[in-house]
């Protein structure tokens, strides 16, 4: 090719002998870049600025007259979250495991995904991970919530305290340990559409079990009365029906 005095040119994919002259010299040689299976880099292109994810396995040489690698530093809080270890350095591409039964929603300015593990996800530059705030302790309050990203989606358990009053005004403490899936995979974003499930489990069931102990009396209060008000009649050739939650398609199967 034809190129004007002072151009830097990069040449690459090329073996042989190269010779400098007084026309042309070396100003520096690029090593290639060792990258991992399910690791990455963020490469900026130095023309439009725009940053995208190149995603190992993977020797890369990046063009210096036109790519730069950039760094995504992260807050010791995030990588809390994000379950990420042992970063060590800031120009790695974050990668984010998922466990098995476990979900994560990767958001981005114009994207919205959720990845259900066992996975890993190489997030891109500009791709965070939704941030769920559910209540803790027993009864269950919101006076101190547990922050985290990753939803168990199959087989997680929820444990409550609820106060009710029987019919004759006898109030009766019960210890509750509610089972719990989420079940429309059809619709997998609305898992994440309440940010405290936790909160809106107990309160709406709390509220529902207070409500069937009042129509009882302290000699006709049993597990049963309150296991049928909250997963449904018993049926003669099959399980109870469980209670569904149309906000965010949570199940609740089984309590105990």
């Amino acid at each position: 090719g034809s190129y004007a005095a002072g151009t830097d040119v990069f040449l690459t994919d090329r073996d042989g002998f190269f010779f400098p002259s007084e026309n042309v010299e070396v100003l520096d040689v690029v090593l290639p870049i060792p990258i991992a299976e399910k690791e990455g880099i963020y490469i900026r292109d130095a023309a439009s600025g725009r940053i995208r994810t190149v995603v190992g396995p993977s020797n890369y040489i990046p063009d210096p007259t036109r790519e730069h690698v950039v760094p995504r530093p992260l807050d010791a809080e995030r990588e809390r979250l994000y379950g990420i270890e042992n970063r060590e350095v800031e120009t790695s591409a974050l990668a984010v495991y998922v466990p098995p039964s476990f979900a994560v929603l990767v958001t981005g300015k114009t994207s919205r995904e959720v990845v259900v593990g066992p996975q890993t996800r190489i997030l891109d530059f500009d791709e965070e991970l939704e941030v769920l705030h559910l209540s803790t302790g027993r009864p269950k309050s919101d006076a101190e919530k547990l922050s985290t990203c990753f939803l168990l989606i199959d087989g997680n358990k929820v444990s409550d305290v609820v106060r009710v009053r029987t019919s004759d005004h006898v109030e009766v403490d019960v210890s509750l340990s509610y089972r719990v899936s989420f079940v429309d995979d059809a619709a997998r974003e609305r898992w994440f559409r309440v940010k405290d499930y936790v909160g809106l489990l107990c309160d709406h069931l709390g509220s529902i079990l207070r409500a069937a102990a009042r129509t009882r009396g302290i000699e006709r209060f049993e597990s049963e009365v309150l296991r049928t008000a909250i997963l449904g009649e018993k049926g003669a050739d099959g399980p109870r029906r469980g209670r569904t939650f149309e906000e965010n398609g949570m199940l609740v199967y089984d309590v105990e």
